[in-house]
């Protein structure tokens, strides 16, 4: 498995994986999250108890401040096959569920980014078209996160 892992993260710093539509083609992946974390746009939300409340999760490309009470819900509609990254200022689990409650294995995660030193906590899920619950829980007593995840082919501001 930590092959796979090594693969994927040789891939991404080789190939990079970035914001096509605001001049940084070539930025990796963690860059785009840590200008994103830095500079927005930026969206506060509160997370749902469960995951019958979670708060919808829409834009890509945004820095979500997500307040937890303990852990909080998202839900994500993926319109289309990719790999996500999601990003997290804190050290974070990041648990996935796809529409049926399964829980989708991560393909890579981090406790840090080498291109965003305020990135504590980085997951890369591939998802397919559908609706997705993530359930976020903090790894010590934060009752706020940021949070900016995206799909790896780029975006649309």
């Amino acid at each position: 498995m930590n092959w796979k892992l090594n693969t994927v993260a040789v891939a991404v710093s080789i190939f990079g994986a970035g914001c096509d539509d605001h001049g940084h083609e070539d930025e990796k992946p963690g860059a785009d999250a840590c200008e994103h974390l830095e500079g927005g746009p930026i969206r506060a939300v509160t997370a749902g108890a469960d995951a019958s409340a979670a708060v919808a999760l829409t834009d890509e490309h945004t820095r979500y401040d997500m307040t937890l009470s303990g852990p909080g819900f998202a839900s994500y509609a993926s319109a289309q096959d990719a790999e996500y990254y999601f990003y997290f200022d804190s050290a974070v689990t990041l648990t996935v569920r796809d529409g049926a409650g399964t829980v989708v294995a991560a393909e890579m995660q981090a406790t840090s980014d080498a291109d965003c030193a305020l990135v504590k906590s980085m997951y890369v899920f591939d998802l397919g078209v559908g609706s997705y619950t993530l359930e976020v829980a903090p790894g010590g007593s934060e009752t706020l996160v940021q949070l900016v995840f995206f799909e790896a082919g780029g975006h649309e501001h």
